[in-house]
């Protein structure tokens, strides 16, 4: 998985342009001996995938927030109310991945996100980082 990313291969980005639905084409990228790759993702803190990370981060957010934040990216109308049953596949699936995976308990800082303009560093498992 990141394998070619730490031998210096030219890589493709999967790209989803969620407006379309739909895969993006991209061209592939050489990332630098000391380049960084951000990864994105609600579910890379799964057991399989925990120890491919050099280091990782856990936004926290309310369903009561991320919620209507989500649905806000698509357009039409989208219950905002997290126990809406058609919130209940995205929300009983965080839920599960909670209670399985923990996370915050795994990453290496963990940021409460409520306020996109003002996130705050909650806590920090990693040795030696600022908190």
């Amino acid at each position: 998985m990141v394998e070619p990313l730490r031998r210096g291969t030219p890589i493709t980005p999967a790209i989803w342009d969620v407006a379309r639905d739909e895969p993006i084409d991209a061209d592939p990228v050489t990332v630098p001996p000391c380049g960084i790759v951000l990864v994105d993702g609600i579910f890379l803190h799964r057991p399989e995938l925990i120890d491919v990370w050099d280091a990782t981060v856990w936004l926290e957010v309310p369903f009561t927030v991320s919620v209507p934040r989500g649905n806000a990216r698509f357009s039409g109308p989208h219950d905002p109310n997290p126990e809406a049953p058609s919130n209940h596949r995205y929300v009983y699936g965080q839920k599960l991945y909670l209670q399985e995976a923990d996370p915050r308990s795994h990453a290496d800082w963990v940021f409460e996100n409520t306020d996109l303009a003002s996130p705050r560093l909650r806590t920090t498992n990693r040795p030696g980082a600022p908190s």
